[in-house]
């Protein structure tokens, strides 16, 4: 897990080749202009899309990671509580290998809180819990890329 202020983002270039051009996307100059249609930076394989959610109390969101794909998260508006797990730590319930989601349940880990101008890198041995709301639920709006390793 990498969370970062996105003025740092190429900083943490050289994991993958892949994640260096998504991470060549995270700045404000490329988020501000983005829109809700799913844009391919490189096909299937670094993608980003915008999406409007709604945040909740912890005990209704839920715990996810990914197998072929690494998230970068960054929210543009609004706040949101981030959950960061080892998968191990957690109990599994249910794999969408289809779609590359796996979904578990658990309490613990660290907790991330994302604003505008900040990014978290979610590894595949990274289990995020996302929408979870700061102080009351609130629409928040974030760029999900998308990283196949």
């Amino acid at each position: 897990m990498i969370y970062a202020n996105i003025k740092d983002a190429k900083r943490y270039k050289g994991i993958h080749p892949d994640l260096d051009i998504a991470l060549d996307y995270v700045n404000d100059e490329f988020l501000s202009k983005l829109d809700y249609e799913r844009v391919e930076i490189k096909g299937t394989d670094v993608y980003v899309f915008k999406l409007d959610l709604q945040t909740k109390p912890a005990d209704e969101t839920f715990w996810e990671n990914h197998h072929e794909y690494i998230d970068i998260h960054c929210v543009l508006k609004g706040a949101e509580k981030m959950g960061i797990n080892i998968p191990e730590n957690l109990e599994l319930y249910e794999e969408k290998p289809e779609t590359d989601a796996y979904f578990f349940h658990g309490k613990g880990g660290q907790t991330m809180y994302l604003t505008p101008g900040y990014f978290l890198i979610a590894f595949p041995e990274d289990a995020h819990e996302t929408c979870g709301m700061v102080e009351a639920p609130e629409t928040i709006t974030k760029a999900v890329f998308k990283v196949r390793l």
